[in-house]
């Protein structure tokens, strides 16, 4: 809900300038504000497709893609910027068990083959890894997921490799109730537990930790 609110904060103060102004550059700013209240849409609604509408086998809108650049190109560098500064572990494993953790992978992050790579953005565009199987389900950074699937087949003995953006919320969210039906963990706590002592910055927002507690009930 508050990146909702954020967002339509940032698109009424935004279009008030529009509105207000004089200066004929104002309407530039017409693009960035299309893309905040579609952002702010999105949140609100909790509809990870206002986003980039990715589908289940990665691939995104285009016409999505352009509203939302202003806002896309920002959170890249942001991003770019981020993992180059982390001195986090791009992947790990939780325990002895075949569940992995991790950042989105950039191309040579991974070292070894995964039986599922499971993609939690919704911001990011297709990321299939040497033809592994690619398994899609976009969650909003930071909010709790409007629903929860897994891949079919999957065991115990699936090597899993669960990632967001940064391999944190959305990332420890999914893993904990993903180890649970696994019959990893007896609970989603003890799972998001277990996952903090291998991946310590992997801390979920308050709303992804109910979510997983409800879900536990």
């Amino acid at each position: 809900m508050k990146y909702g609110i954020f967002f339509l904060g940032i698109f009424t103060y935004v279009a008030h300038t529009i509105a207000t102004g004089a200066n004929p550059w104002r309407w530039l700013l017409v693009w960035p504000a299309i893309t905040v209240l579609t952002l702010a849409a999105g949140y609100l609604l909790n509809k990870p497709g206002f986003v980039l509408g990715k589908r289940d086998d990665g691939r995104v809108s285009k016409w999505l893609f352009v509203v939302n650049l202003p806002w896309l190109v920002f959170l890249y560098a942001l991003w770019y910027v981020s993992i180059a500064l982390s001195r986090e572990d791009v992947i790990n494993r939780v325990g002895d068990s075949n569940i992995y953790l991790s950042r989105r992978p950039l191309v040579g992050d991974l070292e070894e083959d995964f039986d599922v790579i499971v993609d939690l953005t919704a911001e990011f565009v297709e990321d299939k890894k040497r033809g592994q199987r690619y398994f899609h389900l976009p969650w909003l950074d930071g909010v709790a997921p409007s629903e929860f699937r897994m891949p079919d087949g999957l065991t115990k003995e699936t090597k899993v490799l669960v990632h967001c953006a940064q391999g944190h919320g959305r990332t420890a969210t999914y893993a904990s109730i993903l180890m649970t039906k696994l019959g990893l963990t007896a609970s989603p706590i003890e799972a998001y537990e277990k996952i903090l002592r291998y991946r310590p910055h992997a801390k979920m927002s308050k709303q992804q930790k109910r979510f997983i507690e409800s879900y536990g009930q």
